[in-house]
């Protein structure tokens, strides 16, 4: 029996242990958000970003600014005190630029560490001035590991992940649309 175990034995030497997965998007009214995070509560979001105005609206992603983040909706953020600081696994404003970063770093995979934490995702930005408010749509599927890991052997799988979520939205609007949840839970993943 023994020797049925040893490919899963073999994989997890070799696969780091996951910590958390989490979806970062950008919503047109509402600016950066976390959609899901799993376990829940484990990234901690604050509003520290600057805002911006729909007259903004086609500000461009290279440009000078620092972050394209809108201050994070509130139905994210526990209440003042609820839980421990320690408790998250890191604190999202300190890695958003990376997570929702400038147009040159979509479409490749970022490697950020904080804290404790490695955290590897594949950016996606799709411009469409006809189909987005703001001309375009941003998100990014993240996965957390110890800040030790070595994640080569999640690279491709994490690639490939952010081309299909890519594939699936430019047509259905599954990442954008409100019902988006409704989707997930369809495919089983909330």
């Amino acid at each position: 029996m023994s020797g049925r175990l040893e490919p899963f034995k073999q994989a997890q030497d070799y696969l780091p242990r996951l910590k958390a997965v989490f979806f970062g998007r950008w919503d047109e009214d509402k600016g950066c958000e976390i959609t899901y995070q799993v376990p829940e509560n484990s990234i901690r979001v604050t509003s520290t970003a600057p805002t911006i105005t729909p007259s903004d609206s086609r500000a461009s992603l290279d440009n000078d600014h620092p972050s394209l983040i809108d201050s994070c909706p509130q139905q994210h953020r526990p209440a003042d005190g609820q839980q421990d600081q320690s408790k998250y696994l890191f604190e999202f404003t300190d890695v958003i630029d990376f997570i929702l970063p400038k147009k040159h770093l979509c479409g490749h995979l970022v490697t950020v560490s904080s804290g404790s934490v490695k955290i590897l995702g594949f950016p996606t930005l799709i411009e469409d001035e006809e189909k987005y408010n703001r001309n375009f749509f941003m998100f990014n599927l993240c996965f957390v590991f110890n800040k030790d890991s070595e994640l080569l052997g999640y690279e491709p799988i994490i690639r490939k992940t952010g081309r299909v979520l890519r594939s699936l939205e430019i047509p259905m609007n599954t990442n954008s649309a409100e019902v988006s949840s409704s989707c997930l839970l369809w495919l089983g993943y909330r």
